[in-house]
């Protein structure tokens, strides 16, 4: 239920297919100024609407999802957008990137049109803005930069549900043909891959006796991989129709979710991927540390005498993120690169260990092209990883030591941090029959 002083948090539109002129016929005559922000993924709004919420006699404000970087005619490129309209002015008066700035520049702006704005009770409400964190120079500082790089559990299970809930729930009606393969597919890869042990030291130098030390069980990740198992037999179900509704979809996530003790923290902050400032990092660093995580993870299941063909994963995900990944310009980059640049195929991916290889490269060609781009981290540069100040041994000269290289991401992906407080029991590997569809 929601309580009649509360604002409107549902998001007025999951694809951003609702106009300008079809809010407005929601916004009573009273009021004149319209504020939209517009996220790929759900992780300002909700704040920026509760900030707003003492000016509602003034100011309408909504969110809502257009992850294809255009809303109406607007071109969005950087996330999240904010919008403010005044009636019966079809263009926009305020059009920026949220920061923490944002909501005191929206009051001045509406204050400088008129006197109307000054019955806003400003005295009833402080704009709380986060601090951004000190940023932490690595070349100075080595030691303690190494210690903000670690792979958390949290991160993991955040961005995991956010891949399959979120973003699913964002596309279209129904899933058909390809989404539904991909669906299926990426489901029963995490069932079977997503990592719910760690190793609690840094695993051995020789990376063949990783696998010989103790696992300990991640208790959250085995409840998500029960997650994953009960919805890849919820969509084995919907094979011979070749489709799902995303209704049904939903319907089906939160009653798995439900059933094994809602095993993802959703309303934690992320940790290892949390950004400096609320508008870096997050998702998309949680979702590459489950993606490289599953592959170091594949790899070492190999080890115990799983059967995986090597290129399986990858595919897996590319066709993922073709179907799902909210930011389309994002994913085109992703298939362009693996497709083009940097192909992901058969000659290049052949062995067990290429999985995780393979995956890492390419990472690192995407932090190429990124790097100093406005999406960057200041505190968390777009280098190419690991740098330096987390594995000295691991570069020579310009280039990688593959087997370095491939040794500490073993050890890095391996040693997965869970939240603090966790009771940690040892467990045995189990290998798990393949269910992915062709």
């Amino acid at each position: 239920m929601r309580y009649t002083q509360w604002p409107n948090l549902i998001p007025a539109a999951m694809n951003g297919e609702v106009t300008p002129e079809q809010l407005w016929a929601t916004v009573p005559q009273s009021i004149n100024f319209l504020v939209l922000i517009i996220e790929q993924y759900d992780m300002l709004g909700v704040p920026f609407l509760l900030d707003m919420h003492p000016y509602r006699s003034k100011i309408m404000a909504r969110r809502l999802f257009a992850p294809s970087g255009q809303y109406g005619s607007l071109q969005i490129k950087q996330y999240p957008a904010v919008v403010l309209f005044m009636r019966n002015k079809s263009a926009p008066l305020y059009f920026k990137q949220y920061n923490a700035n944002t909501v005191v520049e929206l009051l001045s702006l509406i204050s400088s049109l008129g006197p109307e704005i000054q019955s806003l009770p400003a005295t009833s409400h402080r704009v709380v803005q986060q601090p951004k964190t000190p940023i932490i120079s690595c070349h100075k500082n080595p030691q303690r930069c190494r210690r903000l790089y670690y792979v958390s559990e949290t991160d993991m299970l955040k961005a995991a549900r956010m891949a399959l809930f979120d973003e699913v729930l964002k596309t279209k009606r129904e899933l058909r043909q390809s989404e539904f393969v991909a669906l299926y597919n990426f489901v029963a890869l995490l069932s079977e891959q997503f990592p719910a042990a760690t190793f609690s030291t840094a695993l051995p130098r020789r990376y063949r006796r990783a696998v010989s030390a103790s696992p300990v069980a991640l208790d959250r990740s085995e409840r998500a991989r029960l997650v994953f198992g009960r919805l890849r037999e919820a969509l084995h179900s919907r094979i011979p129709y070749n489709s799902v509704e995303t209704s049904w979809w939903e319907r089906n996530f939160l009653d798995a979710e439900r059933l094994y003790g809602h095993p993802f923290p959703i309303n934690s902050s992320w940790e290892h991927c949390k950004g400096s400032s609320p508008e870096f990092r997050g998702y998309t660093c949680g979702l590459w540390t489950t993606f490289h995580a599953i592959t170091v993870h594949s790899y070492m299941r190999s080890l115990q005498g799983a059967i995986i063909k090597p290129i399986k994963p990858l595919r897996i995900i590319r066709s993922w993120v073709k179907h799902f990944f909210g930011c389309r310009q994002c994913a085109q980059h992703f298939l362009t690169m693996t497709t083009k640049l940097y192909p992901m195929n058969e000659q290049r991916i052949f062995k067990n260990e290429h999985t995780m290889m393979y995956l890492w490269s390419a990472h690192n060609i995407v932090n190429r092209r990124l790097h100093g781009d406005s999406t960057e981290d200041p505190q968390f540069k777009k280098m190419q990883f690991p740098p330096t100040f987390l594995c000295e041994a691991c570069h020579v000269g310009k280039n990688f030591n593959r087997q370095t290289t491939r040794n500490f991401l073993l050890r890095y992906y391996g040693n997965i941090i869970p939240p603090k407080g966790t009771k940690l029991v040892r467990r045995n590997f189990r290998i798990i029959r393949s269910e992915i569809v062709d």
